[in-house]
Protein backbone atom coordinates (compact mmCIF):
# COMPACT_ATOMS: atom_id res chain seq x y z
CA UNK A 1 0.00 0.00 0.00
CA UNK A 2 1.40 3.40 -0.95
CA UNK A 3 0.77 5.44 2.19
CA UNK A 4 1.44 8.72 0.41
CA UNK A 5 -1.61 8.09 -1.80
CA UNK A 6 -4.02 7.60 1.11
CA UNK A 7 -6.31 10.47 2.14
CA UNK A 8 -4.30 12.98 4.17
CA UNK A 9 -5.95 12.21 7.56
CA UNK A 10 -5.01 8.53 7.18
CA UNK A 11 -1.34 8.93 6.30
CA UNK A 12 -0.23 8.76 9.92
CA UNK A 13 -1.38 5.17 10.08
CA UNK A 14 0.47 2.19 11.53
CA UNK A 15 1.30 -0.62 9.10
CA UNK A 16 2.23 -4.09 10.30
CA UNK A 17 3.42 -7.07 8.27
CA UNK A 18 2.32 -10.61 9.01
CA UNK A 19 4.70 -13.32 10.16
CA UNK A 20 5.93 -13.80 6.59
CA UNK A 21 6.29 -10.33 5.03
CA UNK A 22 5.23 -10.17 1.41
CA UNK A 23 3.28 -13.44 1.60
CA UNK A 24 0.15 -12.16 3.33
CA UNK A 25 -3.22 -13.06 1.81
CA UNK A 26 -5.41 -10.82 3.97
CA UNK A 27 -5.42 -7.16 4.91
CA UNK A 28 -6.98 -5.96 8.17
CA UNK A 29 -7.96 -2.28 8.43
CA UNK A 30 -8.45 -1.33 12.09
CA UNK A 31 -10.80 1.50 13.08
CA UNK A 32 -10.64 2.66 16.71
CA UNK A 33 -13.39 3.98 18.95
CA UNK A 34 -14.28 7.60 19.71
CA UNK A 35 -11.42 9.56 21.29
CA UNK A 36 -8.86 6.80 20.79
CA UNK A 37 -6.07 6.41 18.23
CA UNK A 38 -4.34 3.78 16.11
CA UNK A 39 -1.66 2.73 18.61
CA UNK A 40 -3.65 0.23 20.75
CA UNK A 41 -5.05 -1.42 17.63
CA UNK A 42 -1.61 -1.92 16.14
CA UNK A 43 -0.68 -3.57 19.45
CA UNK A 44 -3.76 -5.75 19.21
CA UNK A 45 -2.71 -6.91 15.73
CA UNK A 46 0.72 -7.77 17.10
CA UNK A 47 -0.89 -9.80 19.87
CA UNK A 48 -3.49 -11.59 17.77
CA UNK A 49 -1.18 -12.58 14.91
CA UNK A 50 -4.03 -13.34 12.51
CA UNK A 51 -2.48 -15.85 10.09
CA UNK A 52 -1.43 -14.65 6.64
CA UNK A 53 -2.55 -11.10 7.43
CA UNK A 54 -1.02 -7.65 7.27
CA UNK A 55 -2.73 -4.74 9.00
CA UNK A 56 -3.14 -0.99 8.81
CA UNK A 57 -4.43 0.80 11.91
CA UNK A 58 -5.92 4.17 11.03
CA UNK A 59 -6.60 7.33 12.99
CA UNK A 60 -10.04 8.83 12.47
CA UNK A 61 -10.07 11.92 10.25
CA UNK A 62 -11.28 14.30 12.98
CA UNK A 63 -9.08 15.19 15.95
CA UNK A 64 -10.96 15.38 19.24
CA UNK A 65 -10.47 18.36 21.54
CA UNK A 66 -7.75 17.16 23.95
CA UNK A 67 -9.60 18.78 26.85
CA UNK A 68 -12.24 16.05 26.46
CA UNK A 69 -9.74 13.21 26.69
CA UNK A 70 -7.75 11.50 29.45
CA UNK A 71 -4.98 10.42 27.07
CA UNK A 72 -4.72 12.58 23.95
CA UNK A 73 -4.26 12.48 21.03
CA UNK A 74 -7.65 11.06 20.15
CA UNK A 75 -9.70 11.02 16.99
CA UNK A 76 -13.25 10.52 15.74
CA UNK A 77 -14.77 9.04 12.59
CA UNK A 78 -17.61 11.57 12.45
CA UNK A 79 -18.88 14.62 14.27
CA UNK A 80 -20.08 13.27 17.58
CA UNK A 81 -19.82 16.14 20.04
CA UNK A 82 -21.36 19.61 19.95
CA UNK A 83 -18.76 21.82 21.62
CA UNK A 84 -21.09 24.81 21.68
CA UNK A 85 -23.71 22.84 23.57
CA UNK A 86 -21.12 20.87 25.52
CA UNK A 87 -22.87 17.58 24.86
CA UNK A 88 -22.97 14.66 22.44
CA UNK A 89 -25.12 15.11 19.32
CA UNK A 90 -28.40 13.24 19.75
CA UNK A 91 -29.94 11.41 16.74
CA UNK A 92 -33.11 13.49 16.69
CA UNK A 93 -35.50 14.07 13.78
CA UNK A 94 -33.92 16.47 11.30
CA UNK A 95 -30.43 16.13 12.79
CA UNK A 96 -27.97 15.34 9.96
CA UNK A 97 -24.54 16.43 11.21
CA UNK A 98 -23.37 12.97 12.26
CA UNK A 99 -24.57 11.29 9.07
CA UNK A 100 -23.16 13.96 6.75
CA UNK A 101 -19.82 13.81 8.52
CA UNK A 102 -19.76 10.00 8.40
CA UNK A 103 -20.56 10.06 4.68
CA UNK A 104 -17.38 12.09 4.14
CA UNK A 105 -15.40 9.52 6.12
CA UNK A 106 -16.88 6.68 4.06
CA UNK A 107 -15.64 8.38 0.89
CA UNK A 108 -12.13 8.45 2.37
CA UNK A 109 -12.41 4.77 3.31
CA UNK A 110 -13.41 4.07 -0.29
CA UNK A 111 -10.13 5.68 -1.32
CA UNK A 112 -8.33 3.28 1.02
CA UNK A 113 -10.13 0.38 -0.66
CA UNK A 114 -9.19 1.78 -4.06
CA UNK A 115 -5.50 1.83 -3.11
CA UNK A 116 -5.65 -1.69 -1.69
CA UNK A 117 -7.28 -3.08 -4.82
CA UNK A 118 -4.77 -1.24 -7.02
CA UNK A 119 -1.98 -2.80 -4.94
CA UNK A 120 -3.26 -6.30 -5.72
CA UNK A 121 -5.33 -7.13 -2.65
CA UNK A 122 -8.54 -9.05 -3.34
CA UNK A 123 -11.78 -7.50 -2.13
CA UNK A 124 -12.89 -10.69 -0.37
CA UNK A 125 -9.64 -10.74 1.60
CA UNK A 126 -9.95 -7.20 2.96
CA UNK A 127 -11.36 -6.87 6.48
CA UNK A 128 -12.54 -3.65 8.08
CA UNK A 129 -12.55 -4.26 11.84
CA UNK A 130 -13.87 -1.46 14.04
CA UNK A 131 -14.70 -0.90 17.67
CA UNK A 132 -17.66 1.21 18.81
CA UNK A 133 -17.67 4.36 16.64
CA UNK A 134 -15.10 2.73 14.35
CA UNK A 135 -17.42 -0.25 13.96
CA UNK A 136 -20.22 2.09 12.96
CA UNK A 137 -17.93 3.62 10.31
CA UNK A 138 -17.04 0.15 9.00
CA UNK A 139 -20.72 -0.82 8.71
CA UNK A 140 -21.56 2.46 6.99
CA UNK A 141 -19.22 1.58 4.12
CA UNK A 142 -21.71 -1.18 3.25
CA UNK A 143 -24.77 1.08 3.42
CA UNK A 144 -23.35 3.85 1.23
CA UNK A 145 -22.19 1.55 -1.56
CA UNK A 146 -21.91 3.41 -4.86
CA UNK A 147 -21.53 0.51 -7.30
CA UNK A 148 -17.75 0.85 -7.76
CA UNK A 149 -16.92 -2.32 -5.82
CA UNK A 150 -15.08 -0.36 -3.14
CA UNK A 151 -16.63 -2.09 -0.14
CA UNK A 152 -14.63 -4.54 2.01
CA UNK A 153 -15.37 -8.22 1.64
CA UNK A 154 -15.46 -8.70 5.40
CA UNK A 155 -16.60 -6.34 8.18
CA UNK A 156 -16.36 -6.89 11.93
CA UNK A 157 -18.10 -4.38 14.22
CA UNK A 158 -17.37 -4.86 17.92
CA UNK A 159 -19.74 -3.15 20.38
CA UNK A 160 -21.31 -1.21 17.52
CA UNK A 161 -24.30 -0.91 15.24
CA UNK A 162 -25.29 1.23 12.30
CA UNK A 163 -25.76 4.93 12.88
CA UNK A 164 -29.33 5.51 14.04
CA UNK A 165 -29.87 8.10 11.32
CA UNK A 166 -29.05 5.43 8.71
CA UNK A 167 -31.50 2.94 10.20
CA UNK A 168 -34.36 5.32 9.38
CA UNK A 169 -33.46 5.46 5.68
CA UNK A 170 -33.95 3.11 2.76
CA UNK A 171 -30.87 1.48 1.25
CA UNK A 172 -30.38 -0.33 -2.04
CA UNK A 173 -29.42 -3.99 -2.28
CA UNK A 174 -25.65 -4.34 -2.46
CA UNK A 175 -24.06 -5.17 -5.79
CA UNK A 176 -21.48 -7.28 -3.93
CA UNK A 177 -22.28 -9.12 -0.71
CA UNK A 178 -19.97 -9.01 2.31
CA UNK A 179 -19.49 -11.20 5.37
CA UNK A 180 -20.43 -9.20 8.48
CA UNK A 181 -20.01 -9.93 12.20
CA UNK A 182 -21.62 -7.82 14.92
CA UNK A 183 -20.10 -8.83 18.24
CA UNK A 184 -20.94 -7.37 21.63
CA UNK A 185 -21.27 -8.16 25.33
CA UNK A 186 -24.64 -8.78 26.94
CA UNK A 187 -23.95 -6.29 29.76
CA UNK A 188 -22.35 -3.52 27.69
CA UNK A 189 -24.20 -0.36 28.73
CA UNK A 190 -23.00 1.59 25.70
CA UNK A 191 -24.29 -0.85 23.07
CA UNK A 192 -28.00 -0.76 22.29
CA UNK A 193 -29.58 -4.19 21.78
CA UNK A 194 -32.29 -2.54 19.67
CA UNK A 195 -29.81 -0.74 17.42
CA UNK A 196 -27.79 -3.94 16.92
CA UNK A 197 -30.92 -5.93 16.04
CA UNK A 198 -32.10 -3.25 13.60
CA UNK A 199 -28.62 -3.11 12.07
CA UNK A 200 -28.61 -6.87 11.48
CA UNK A 201 -32.02 -6.68 9.79
CA UNK A 202 -30.99 -3.73 7.60
CA UNK A 203 -27.70 -5.27 6.49
CA UNK A 204 -29.41 -8.57 5.65
CA UNK A 205 -32.06 -6.71 3.65
CA UNK A 206 -29.19 -5.22 1.63
CA UNK A 207 -27.95 -8.71 0.78
CA UNK A 208 -25.06 -9.11 3.21
CA UNK A 209 -24.29 -12.32 5.11
CA UNK A 210 -24.60 -11.21 8.71
CA UNK A 211 -23.74 -13.01 11.94
CA UNK A 212 -24.64 -11.54 15.31
CA UNK A 213 -22.83 -12.88 18.36
CA UNK A 214 -23.45 -11.86 21.97
CA UNK A 215 -20.98 -12.99 24.62
CA UNK A 216 -21.34 -12.81 28.38
CA UNK A 217 -19.66 -9.98 30.20
CA UNK A 218 -19.77 -6.33 31.15
CA UNK A 219 -17.83 -3.35 29.91
CA UNK A 220 -17.43 -1.53 26.63
CA UNK A 221 -14.12 -2.69 25.17
CA UNK A 222 -12.46 -4.29 22.17
CA UNK A 223 -11.95 -8.07 22.37
CA UNK A 224 -11.24 -8.36 26.07
CA UNK A 225 -11.75 -12.11 26.47
CA UNK A 226 -10.83 -15.43 24.93
CA UNK A 227 -14.51 -16.07 24.15
CA UNK A 228 -14.73 -12.92 22.04
CA UNK A 229 -11.51 -13.72 20.21
CA UNK A 230 -12.68 -17.26 19.52
CA UNK A 231 -15.96 -15.99 18.03
CA UNK A 232 -13.98 -13.61 15.83
CA UNK A 233 -11.53 -16.23 14.61
CA UNK A 234 -14.27 -18.78 13.89
CA UNK A 235 -16.09 -16.13 11.89
CA UNK A 236 -12.94 -15.27 9.92
CA UNK A 237 -12.32 -18.96 9.31
CA UNK A 238 -15.73 -19.16 7.63
CA UNK A 239 -15.49 -15.85 5.79
CA UNK A 240 -12.08 -16.69 4.36
CA UNK A 241 -12.90 -20.36 3.83
CA UNK A 242 -10.04 -21.49 6.03
CA UNK A 243 -9.92 -24.01 8.87
CA UNK A 244 -10.99 -22.12 11.98
CA UNK A 245 -8.74 -24.39 14.05
CA UNK A 246 -5.70 -22.73 12.52
CA UNK A 247 -6.99 -19.40 13.72
CA UNK A 248 -8.10 -20.65 17.11
CA UNK A 249 -4.62 -21.96 17.89
CA UNK A 250 -3.46 -18.34 17.94
CA UNK A 251 -5.74 -17.59 20.90
CA UNK A 252 -5.05 -18.65 24.48
CA UNK A 253 -6.53 -17.34 27.70
CA UNK A 254 -5.25 -13.86 28.39
CA UNK A 255 -3.45 -13.51 25.05
CA UNK A 256 -5.79 -10.89 23.61
CA UNK A 257 -5.34 -7.40 25.00
CA UNK A 258 -8.33 -5.45 26.25
CA UNK A 259 -7.81 -2.47 24.01
CA UNK A 260 -10.04 -0.22 26.06
CA UNK A 261 -7.56 -0.45 28.95
CA UNK A 262 -4.34 -0.01 27.01
CA UNK A 263 -2.89 3.41 27.70
CA UNK A 264 -2.52 5.44 24.52
CA UNK A 265 1.00 6.61 23.72
CA UNK A 266 2.20 9.43 21.57
CA UNK A 267 2.12 8.59 17.88
CA UNK A 268 5.45 8.55 16.07
CA UNK A 269 5.89 10.88 13.14
CA UNK A 270 5.72 9.03 9.86
CA UNK A 271 7.96 9.96 6.95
Amino acid sequence: VVLALLPVPFRRCLFRHGEHPGQEEHMVICLHGFGDNAVPYDRLMATMKIPSSASVSLNGPLEVNPDLLDSPPGFSWFHFFDEEEGDFIAPTVGETRRLESLSGTVEMLRQVMEQLLASGWQRENILFMGFSQGGTAALQTLLLEDGRGLTPGVVVAVAAGCLEESLARKHAVATESSHVLLLHRDQDPATSEQVVAQSVALLRSCGHRVQRSTVSGAGHCMLGSEEEARVLFQFLGGAWDKSSRGLERMVAAGQVEEVGRVEAVELDEMD
